[in-house]
């Protein structure tokens, strides 16, 4: 679940943890647009991450995720 309201803009980042390394790279920073597509063919097994929070707030108390974990 992410902020809603008529008065409320949510915006997402998204995460991926490599599992092999623990590396964490922002595959996409803020942005409103919910969806989001990239490559993941260098990655066998990983953790992507979907950090939501008011637009423009930079109170992290305030931020919403979903993780999930994915082999292929």
């Amino acid at each position: 679940d992410s902020f809603q309201g008529s008065k409320v803009v949510p915006e997402y980042q998204f995460v991926l943890t490599d599992s092999d390394t623990g590396e964490n790279h922002v595959i996409r920073d803020y942005n409103e647009n919910p969806k989001f597509v990239f490559d993941c063919k260098a990655y066998k097994k990983f953790k992507i991450r979907v950090n939501a929070r008011v637009a423009g707030s930079k109170n992290d108390k305030l931020n919403r995720y979903y993780e999930e974990d994915i082999v292929k």
